[in-house]
């Protein structure tokens, strides 16, 4: 259920009062306080870390994993990350980039040549930042063990493009699963496979995997309700667009490897995290599976997700290196970006 703006204006005023005035409390007392009301209030059950230059702030599991109550949520707790697992696919094709096996020129006609003529026009990047004109099937398939390639039937089926590409942004989930089975032609590894091999593993990232109809039970993993506590679970198969499940933990440890060069140079990365110019003379915030809002006060990159009962976000200053995750299994309980935003309000009027 939807919070009334009043309620969230509440929260944030009484957030404020926590920041300025509880100078007794650490931080993370403050952010606690924070979360706690929200979980006590049923706006919020999921795993929190905020952390800032290089330190954890805070981290912790409120409410439980399943109905029955048998399994506490805590930050090592397992979730569907929905549109957060964007990013990873854009890693990946930026890891086969580096290595020469693609660049973001090529068309994709070049991996799928059955594809109807539109496709002779559509490149990677046009993939990677939304700007393709391919439709989202999300508008048009709902079932149960929906795959990749069912997405890429309904692609080879589609009429016309919505616009001519990078002419318009246009968020489509079917760019994503092009992008997903890209990395597996060039690779000849699956998703999962790709991802396992040269993101998870370099990084520690124990708890992050694919799931994919040869996944093995996912261990401590949370299940998917509404906000009314009724039964919401993942329930399709395809990858690219969504598909991994990832804990606060793990998502840190990415998040912190992104200052790095462990996975590709900077530069790969700075552009990653690029606004796009469209050729209708106007700028898409979108950058290569990372919403980008750089201005003259702000360098921040972020991305949120939400399928059924999960919603999840990851937004990270660039220039603080600060992070702030969180990974929800209860619906539209609360409001992701604000909450963000409270946290982000507690940690620098705190600091």
């Amino acid at each position: 259920m939807a919070r009334k703006p009043e309620f969230i204006l509440t929260l944030f005023f009484v957030l404020f009062g926590w920041a300025t005035s509880a100078y007794s409390q650490s931080l993370s007392e403050k952010i606690d306080s924070l979360m706690n009301y929200c979980y006590q209030n049923n706006m919020f059950n999921g795993s929190v870390l905020v952390a800032l230059d290089n330190e954890v702030l805070y981290q912790q599991g409120f409410g439980y994993c399943n109905s029955e109550q048998t399994s506490e949520i805590t930050s090592t707790t397992s979730f569907y990350l929905a549109s957060v697992s964007k990013q990873f696919t854009s890693i990946g094709i930026m890891i086969l980039k580096k290595k020469g096996k693609l660049t973001y020129s090529d068309t994709i006609t070049k991996f799928f040549p059955n594809l109807p003529d539109f496709a002779n026009i559509i490149t990677i990047k046009h993939l990677l930042t939304h700007t393709s004109g391919i439709p989202d099937y999300f508008r048009f398939i709902d079932k149960p063990g929906l795959t990749n390639q069912d997405v890429l039937d309904f692609v080879m089926n589609v009429d016309s493009l919505s616009f001519t590409p990078e002419e318009q942004y246009s968020y489509s989930n079917s760019g994503y699963v092009l992008l997903s089975l890209i990395i597996e032609k060039v690779s000849e590894m699956t998703y999962a496979e790709f991802l396992d091999e040269n993101v998870f593993t370099p990084l520690a990232m124990t708890s992050t995997l694919a799931y994919e109809v040869s996944t093995p039970k996912i261990e401590n993993r949370a299940i998917g309700y509404t906000s009314s506590g009724e039964l919401d679970d993942y329930n399709i198969l395809t990858t690219g667009d969504g598909g991994l499940f990832s804990t606060v933990e793990d998502l840190y440890k990415w998040d912190r490897a992104l200052y790095t060069e462990k996975l590709v140079p900077q530069e790969m990365i700075e552009e990653a995290f690029s606004e796009i110019k469209l050729t209708n003379g106007s700028v898409s915030n979108y950058g290569y599976g990372w919403r980008v809002q750089r201005d003259s006060t702000t360098n921040r990159v972020q991305h949120s997700g939400g399928l059924a009962g999960f919603r999840t976000i990851i937004s990270r200053d660039l220039d603080s290196k600060f992070v702030c995750i969180l990974l929800t299994n209860h619906g539209n309980q609360v409001d992701l970006i604000q909450t963000v935003e409270n946290l982000r309000a507690i940690t620098f009027v705190t600091k």
